[in-house]
């Protein structure tokens, strides 16, 4: 099955890494013609915007498209880049992916996108999940803890069937056109909320195996601080859902 993607990829003081995964990001999309590649640029204190914008394409088989942010803060770059690419939104079967600048699963998740349509599934969300039982990760302890956490909170908490909110993620337009509007986070909680909303719409949701590669940063997770923030965001997400049903 043809389809088409639009990578939305934040960029948070990337300058020493973003040229290297942005070739390999273009190199890999030149099997989806017509696909874009935005780079989404927010509160950088190195020089990521100005290389930002010298690796922006306007033409050619893959387009990369740099957009400034001026928040710092994960969810300000997802939600711009999703709400820049759903205003022009042309093409039924094109996918918008989310993925960290690093790539931290290289193209593990895609291929999962790919197997999934191979086998004539139709999921409206498709995510790269470390939580998949087949998934391939090595991580600390610290980072294996803070995982355990976040589920268990989510599920507990909100309810949520999906096991991993904040791998990469790839979705048809038409099942988040209504969702986006919704979200409130402008941090890493913000794939949470979307993922939250997309299940109480019933949307269908796939998570795929993925291989973790050699990370090129230093994880900055915090257990305690990450932890004690989404406990508070998942209750504020939860009443303001069940003060809507009212």
């Amino acid at each position: 099955m043809a389809i088409t993607l639009s990578y939305v990829v934040p960029v948070h003081n990337e300058e020493s890494t973003l040229e290297r995964n942005v070739r390999r990001l273009d190199e890999h999309l030149q099997r989806y013609p017509g696909s874009r590649i935005l780079l989404v640029e927010n509160g950088s204190r190195d020089n990521s915007w100005e290389l930002a914008q010298r690796l922006a394409r306007p033409e050619g088989p893959v387009t990369i498209i740099p957009y400034r942010e001026p928040n710092a803060g994960l969810g300000y770059a997802l939600q711009r880049g999703v709400v820049e690419e759903l205003a022009r939104d042309d093409e039924p079967d094109r996918w918008i992916a989310l993925t960290a600048a690093d790539l931290p699963f290289g193209f593990t998740d895609l291929d999962g996108l790919e197997r999934s349509l191979a086998q004539g599934l139709r999921p409206d969300i498709v995510i790269g999940s470390k939580a998949h039982r087949e998934s391939t990760i090595q991580t600390t302890p610290t980072r294996t803890a803070a995982t355990f956490v976040f589920r268990s909170l989510r599920r507990i908490i909100a309810g949520m069937k999906t096991a991993d909110s904040q791998g990469t993620f790839f979705f048809r337009a038409s099942a988040v056109r209504e969702i986006v509007p919704r979200i409130a986070a402008r941090d890493f909680f913000w794939t949470t909320e979307l993922t939250f909303y997309a299940e109480q719409a019933g949307r269908t949701i796939l998570e795929v195996p993925v291989v973790l590669e050699e990370q090129q940063r230093t994880s900055t997770v915090k257990p305690f601080k990450h932890g004690s923030k989404m406990l508070d965001q998942l209750v504020r997400l939860r009443l303001r859902e069940l003060g809507a049903r009212r």
